[in-house]
């Protein structure tokens, strides 16, 4: 067997299980608000329908519990049978011309609660796979888990793609309980996958976390109490927040503007994301070459810009070109900005309580962009899409203002280097 088949099947894991993790996501911020604006759903409805992504904000409450009890691979195992049953039943709720959407609604929170709570294990399973075997004297494990983290980023994005853009294309084709059923056949090809893996695997079988949960939550409270951490969750709270009011909305202003479904899926789900993927390389080349702080305040400044196109061709008549530039531009420019983020987060994350603490900034990241969704459904139902969109470029432009403040109430040093703030978690 070649020498680099281990590292190939790890590798080759992590995107799978990442990408299962990312569907949900797709069919939540770009499926979900068409197909409820189809059904008739109302501006406001739609844009409370961001609180089923509540799991994401809440999972560091039970983060500690899935970091330290039980194995890995039952966490992971029964995750993926429960999102493979859960998108069984949503098959059953878009049956025939009728959809209940309670029963939809339903089926998504399951959905990103079985998804969050895999990522949890997910991201302690990464480093007992690219750790074991390998020796730290040559900084070979920091370099694999970099392979890692690319494979979360990847994987992820991929997974959007699949819910919020190859899924809704066929909708139309084949109707959304086809979409569904196709969903829970790719989270069983997962389960088995991840199955014949531990098996593979078993080595990792022998790890064990013995860590008290009393400890890890003492560790995480010291965490808090540090000097500037204030400072540093607004800048992961706010950083997506008004870009949030723009994305949430642009889905059903081209729904009202008389575009299908399957053009949507195809130019925001596939095309938007394939440019979100490439952004997030983009990304991850200038944390490299510039630094994460440098990095960010860039992605951010020209996020925003690309905020002003789209708000453009809202003013104007949109056309197809028009539309798919607008929403490639700022997906690339949004890709390369999470990536910076994420790897501004790594860099602050706690090794003794790595899984954990990282479950806590992500939560906190979710927790600036929800309800900047509920808001905006608010803002486009009484003052019109136009202003939704101004509000949410306004607010861009603002963080992006006081982001350099921001960052050095933190201390954080604008060279900071990714080579220097490798991904650890226990």
């Amino acid at each position: 067997m070649p020498q680099h088949s281990p590292l190939l099947g790890k590798i080759s894991l992590l995107c799978a299980l990442y990408l299962a993790q990312g569907i949900p996501f797709g069919v939540q911020s770009v499926a979900l608000p068409i197909l409820l604006r189809q059904q008739g759903a109302s501006l406001e409805q739609i844009g409370l329908a961001g609180a089923l992504a509540l799991p994401w904000l809440l999972k560091a409450l039970w983060a500690p519990w899935v970091d330290r009890s039980g194995s890995r691979w039952r966490w992971i195992l029964a995750m993926q049978a429960c999102l493979a049953l859960t998108s069984g039943f949503a098959a059953w709720a878009c049956v025939g011309n009728s959809m209940d959407i309670t029963i939809l609604a339903w089926a998504v929170l399951v959905l990103n609660f079985a998804a969050a709570t895999q990522d949890i294990a997910v991201d302690g399973l990464a480093v007992d796979l690219l750790k074991a075997g390998t020796s730290d004297r040559d900084g070979f494990g920091a370099k694999l888990l970099g392979w890692g983290n690319s494979a979360q980023v990847i994987g992820y994005k991929c997974g959007m793609l699949i819910g919020g853009g190859v899924l809704v294309w066929v909708s139309a084709s084949l109707g959304w309980s086809a979409v569904f059923v196709l969903m829970a056949a790719i989270y069983a090809a997962v389960f088995l996958a991840t199955a014949l893996a531990q098996r593979r695997f078993s080595e990792l079988a022998r790890i064990t976390r013995s860590r008290p949960i009393g400890a890890v939550v003492s560790a995480l409270l010291e965490q808090l109490r540090q000097r500037g951490v204030a400072f540093a969750l607004a800048v992961i709270v706010f950083y997506k927040a008004g870009e949030t009011i723009v994305v949430t909305m642009w889905k059903p202003f081209l729904i009202d503007q008389g575009f299908s479904a399957s053009q949507i899926g195809a130019w925001v789900g596939v095309y938007g994301m394939a440019a979100s993927i490439g952004g997030s390389l983009a990304g991850g080349w200038a944390v490299q070459r510039f630094g994460a702080a440098r990095a960010l305040w860039w992605a951010a400044a020209l996020r925003t810009v690309a905020l002003v196109a789209e708000v453009a061709v809202a003013a104007t008549s949109p056309t197809a070109s028009g539309v798919i530039g607008a929403t490639c531009v700022e997906h690339i420019f949004s890709g390369a900005l999470t990536t910076a983020m994420f790897a501004w987060m790594m860099a602050r994350v706690d090794v003794r309580v790595g899984a954990s603490h990282y479950t806590f900034l992500a939560s906190c990241e979710v927790l600036g962009k929800m309800p900047a969704g509920w808001l905006s459904g608010y803002l486009a139902g009484s003052a019109g899409y136009i202003a939704a969109f101004a509000v949410g470029t306004f607010i861009s432009a603002l963080y992006t203002l006081a982001l350099p403040w921001l960052l050095r109430r933190t201390g954080t040093h604008p060279d900071h280097a990714l080579a220097n703030m490798e991904l650890v978690k226990e």
